[in-house]
């Protein structure tokens, strides 16, 4: 075995090699520590580019194409615009006492506010404008709402309910109470005619139109703002300023939401509340000019 093993080296060794193809090792293998392919961080930063850049094409087209012309036309009306005023310029500081309820209505209400819940809220001096403006069914009305009647209980009120001589109105219904008959107001019940009976039928609607036809006679600004809401909201404002308690609001102006006191409630001067007898519920544009100024 050992001459056959000598034997078969000796062949090999004597073979010529022509016919092997030379190697040479240039490196030695070893474990991969990494993929070689594909590249992933690589890939993945192209991907999210590429995705941003067809998002953003995408919502172009979309814009593009259910774009609609902004310019109404002319055979449909214009949306009507709403203007929103807060009243934190002008509420009242310092204490409640020593207020005087004639100004608190007198100050200007400053425009501000879109997330505002209230309407527009009007001077002294313009309810005497708009009054000035009205005629004497309207002045009656706009008294009623300045006096915190609702326009359900201006509109089913009845001679019988006004007291001339105890300078009082009873309001029956769901809410009943009683209100001061203001010094204006009760020369607009004097002044009636026959024809001019409040208890003649009339409805919401009438009222509000009669408002709107006295605002826009008025010539006071955005006159399309003012209607029976704005009155009342006018009225409730100012009983609100002086500091009345808001769970005593209901015996002036009858049966409210809470969720609607809650937000009076901003309107509200700091420092404790007063009870109804401490606040001045007559409004001061149903009063004399000379005792507003």
């Amino acid at each position: 075995m050992h001459r056959e093993t000598q034997a078969k080296l000796a062949h090999i060794e004597s073979r010529p090699e022509e016919p092997y193809p030379p190697l040479q090792v240039v490196e030695r293998a070893y474990p991969p520590t990494q993929a070689f392919w594909p590249h992933y961080w690589r890939d993945t930063g192209i991907s999210v580019v590429a995705s941003l850049i067809f998002a953003i094409l995408f919502i172009w087209l979309y814009d593009y194409l259910t774009r609609m012309d902004e310019t109404p036309h002319p055979s449909q009306p214009a949306m009507p615009s709403f203007q929103f005023y807060s009243v934190q310029g002008s509420l009242p500081t310092g204490n409640r006492d020593e207020q005087n309820p004639a100004l608190l209505t007198q100050q200007e209400p400053t425009p501000l506010a879109l997330d505002s819940p209230f309407p527009r809220e009007l001077t002294a001096h313009e309810i005497h404008i708009l009054l000035d403006s009205s005629d004497l069914k309207t002045k009656r009305w706009i008294g009623l709402l300045l006096s915190g009647f609702s326009v359900e209980e201006a509109v089913s009120l009845r001679v019988a309910d006004v007291d001339l001589s105890l300078n009082r109105i009873y309001i029956e219904g769901t809410s009943p109470r009683s209100v001061p008959l203001t010094l204006r107001l009760k020369q607009a019940f004097l002044a009636s005619t026959p024809d001019d009976s409040p208890e003649i039928p009339i409805d919401a609607e009438e009222i509000s139109a009669r408002i709107a036809c006295a605002s826009f006679d008025s010539g006071l600004p955005h006159p399309e703002e003012i209607d029976a809401a704005t009155i009342r909201h006018t009225y409730i404002a100012y009983l609100v300023r002086q500091g009345i308690k808001l769970s005593e609001l209901e015996r002036i102006v009858g049966r409210f939401p809470a969720k609607n006191l809650a937000l009076y409630g901003r309107l509200s001067p700091p420092g404790p509340s007063l009870s109804t007898n401490r606040v001045t519920l007559e409004h001061p544009a149903l009063l004399n000019h000379e005792d507003v100024t």
